[in-house]
């Protein structure tokens, strides 16, 4: 398995928890097809990307990006997480929630 690791920033959208604003990215294109409520709250924070001729729309914007780099990881693991290391149990929601699908949409994130 790599470690591959990217830190992305998210905004901070009144009304909305943090899920809500997961949700809303996963399904951008949906969401600006039906133009409902959800839409209208994100809009303002939905950023245009290109890179390799591949194009997409996120909220979410990428701010870092590490890889073998095993201390960084720690450092989160034990700063950021409460020393419980919650990769494979984001996995595991990231899988039971079908966010995966949406995930590995985007080509510069790999999952090994």
């Amino acid at each position: 398995m790599g470690l591959d690791m990217y830190l992305y920033s998210a905004p901070k959208i009144e009304g909305l928890k943090m899920e809500e604003v997961i949700h809303a990215n996963n399904y951008l294109p949906t969401l600006e097809k039906e133009n409902n409520d959800l839409y209208s709250k994100v809009k303002d924070y939905i950023k245009d990307f290109e890179e390799f001729g591949h194009k997409w729309k996120s909220l979410f914007t990428e701010e870092l990006y590490w890889r073998k780099a095993n201390h960084i990881h720690s450092w989160f693991v034990q700063h950021v997480q409460g020393g419980e290391d919650l990769t494979q149990a984001l996995l595991r929601l990231a899988v039971r929630h079908g966010l995966l699908v949406k995930v590995q949409a985007f080509h510069h994130l790999k999952m090994y």
